[in-house]
């Protein structure tokens, strides 16, 4: 049936649940990472969000026009949707509201995924482009630039003085990993200083 929401367990392949979830067809959905909720998209101008147990409605997002993409970000804070518009709209999924909208394709949205860290959002349009979004506030991205800032000051002479030293990129690569004293994010920006001084090189 047009609009249906089927799921089913994936060892049996049996029908778990059956719903009508919308009045027309289902364009998209997604689970968010806990797996516990799942969103759906329509033609028929709205996202909807269920609890995956027993299909319990959570919230109607109304769009006014046909909803083709859908996507929840990596933390599950956050679910992007595209539109017939071209419009991209953000929302928090603590509370559902709209928290931002994205505009920029001229033509219809049908694709959308996060970066794993959940800063960016790909969309995918059918003006034949594809684009990335920065979806933090300009505050928090210029309080990113500074903390990496600080980070390539600490890290940057010690990847400097043991590719002179070693004068092997993979030897010093070993190195960077095997640093106990550097947190995830230092060594993350020490792999990106290496790789800019072979590319320079």
């Amino acid at each position: 049936m047009e609009g249906s929401l089927e799921l089913v367990d994936a060892r049996s392949y049996e029908t778990v649940q059956l719903l009508r979830a919308h009045e027309y067809r289902i364009t998209s959905l997604a689970f968010d990472p806990d797996g516990d909720k799942i969103a759906t998209a329509s033609e028929d101008g709205t996202a909807r969000v269920f609890e995956v147990d027993g299909l319990e409605p959570i919230k109607l997002l109304d769009h006014g026009i046909g909803v083709l993409g859908l996507a929840f970000n990596p933390d599950g804070t956050r679910l992007a949707t595209g539109d017939r518009d071209g419009k991209i709209h953000l929302w928090e999924t603590d509370t559902f509201e709209k928290v931002a909208e994205l505009t920029g394709h001229e033509s219809y949205v049908f694709a959308l995924s996060w970066s794993p860290d959940g800063e960016t959002l790909v969309s995918s349009s059918g003006d034949s482009t594809i684009r990335l979004w920065e979806t933090r506030s300009s505050e928090l991205r210029s309080e990113a630039r500074r903390e990496r800032a600080g980070i390539v000051k600490n890290v940057e002479p010690a990847v400097e003085g043991w590719l002179e030293e070693m004068g092997d990129a993979e030897l010093v690569a070993s190195k960077i990993e095997t640093q106990g004293a550097w947190s995830e994010r230092e060594r993350d920006v020490a792999f990106q200083v290496l790789l800019g001084e072979c590319v320079g090189r």
